[in-house]
């Protein structure tokens, strides 16, 4: 429970325009031991990776978010359950189909 809203600053779930919003620029994070093999701790490190690897590009940092989790619906169910968010299963009917290129350009 303690690391879900860190887990949420960095790749919030909730809506693609929330994803893209969320923090691009934290890359590096230190965890105690008792939280160091958890599944939001993996998760953790995945979004710090993307972020330290685009540092120079934060669009990029949220597109590439927004492929990983919102597009990748095992990820967005898991990511969804991470941050007890109810996963519509639909993250694309956020945007019409002529915004879904603009979003991934």
């Amino acid at each position: 429970e303690g690391m879900k809203p860190v887990l949420k600053l960095l790749n919030d779930i909730s809506s693609i325009k929330a994803t893209l919003q969320s923090n691009h620029t934290l890359f590096s994070m230190t965890f105690n031991d008792s939280f160091e093999n958890t599944d939001i701790a993996t998760e953790i490190r995945r979004v710090l990776q993307i972020n330290g690897d685009n540092l120079d590009n934060p669009d990029m940092t949220g597109k590439l978010k927004v492929i990983h989790t919102q597009l990748d619906s095992k990820q967005r169910a898991e990511m969804c359950r991470l941050q007890g968010v109810q996963n519509s299963g639909k993250p694309l009917t956020e945007f019409g189909p002529l915004l879904l290129p603009e979003v991934l350009e």
